[in-house]
């Protein structure tokens, strides 16, 4: 009996090529059960030897499913042996040590499949702490990591493992990224000084300071005022800001521009479109508004 296959010249092109792909498969599957089963071997040759088809093959014996026993009764035992030494240990949680975790630095690059393999591992072996895990993100975040890869991502086969990798990497980007802006911003904080160290400065704000007399002429309850003479009883302390100075010069003029003092209350200084939310204050009319910040300016 001949174990080569002669194809019909009618037959389909696709369907033949299928035929010899198989073909190739049970020579080897034979070649491997020869080796190393000839108990196997020996029994395709009674399975063989039994039909009535002198066109029957060893290739259709193993097309046909005859041998399938002898494969599951393969794997049947393989199954018995892994339950004998199964273990609660996910198959990539390989012994690890804390020294790998700077391995997985090259170049300023981490591989973050790497040390997330390393990180679980770690984990599940309980060799690792709090203590451990802060200084290496501290370690990464000011010496070692400058970019950060995940292409070993791709070669994950489980979901199981692509699941506790994916968690322990983002994880420690987080914890990384937050470590930098940690110390960026102790970086570029600026240096608090004390009152007493405040440098000087030449700029002050002062009613001597006025190029020319500034007087205020506007209709009632405003008042006809010298705004320059009006400001000389006003005194402004020497530690606030030009700001603040500014604005306590304002508060003390817009009492003494109405008659009476209380009409000031009746107004607001609008920002927005001169809209604001308190309908029942009026705007400050504009010639009032316009003299003050050009004279608070000079």
């Amino acid at each position: 009996m001949s174990e080569e296959y002669e194809f019909d010249e009618y037959e389909d092109p696709r369907a033949a090529r299928i035929r010899q792909e198989k073909l190739a498969l049970v020579r080897n599957e034979l070649g491997r059960i020869k080796r190393e089963d000839r108990e196997a071997y020996e029994m395709l040759l009674d399975v063989v030897g039994a039909t009535k088809d002198p066109t029957f093959t060893f290739a259709d014996a193993l097309l046909e499913g005859d041998v399938s026993p002898v494969v599951v009764a393969e794997d049947d035992i393989c199954v018995e042996k892994e339950e004998e030494f199964r273990s609660d240990i996910p198959p990539f949680a390989r012994s690890c040590r804390l020294t790998d975790l700077r391995e997985c630095i090259r170049n300023g690059v981490l591989d973050m499949a790497h040390a997330a393999r390393v990180l679980h591992s770690l984990r599940v072996q309980q060799n690792i702490t709090d203590g451990s895990y802060e200084e290496f993100v501290r370690y990464a975040a000011s010496y070692g990591v400058k970019k950060m890869c995940f292409m070993g991502f791709k070669e994950i086969m489980t979901f199981e493992e692509y699941r506790d990798l994916n968690t322990e990497a983002t994880q420690l980007m987080a914890d990384i990224t937050m470590a930098k802006s940690a110390l960026l911003t102790r970086k570029l904080l600026p240096v608090t000084l004390e009152p007493s160290t405040l440098p000087s400065t030449n700029l002050t704000f002062s009613v001597s300071n006025c190029t020319r007399p500034w007087y205020l002429d506007a209709d009632k309850p405003f008042l006809k005022l010298d705004l320059v003479a009006e400001a000389t009883s006003w005194t402004a302390k020497s530690r606030e800001s030009t700001v603040v100075q500014t604005l306590s010069l304002f508060r003390y003029l817009l009492r003494k521009i109405t008659d009476p003092p209380e009409k000031i209350k009746e107004y607001a200084v609008r920002l927005n479109g001169r809209c604001g939310r308190d309908d029942k204050l009026k705007n400050l009319p504009g010639v009032v508004e316009r003299t003050l910040l050009v004279r608070a300016i000079d």
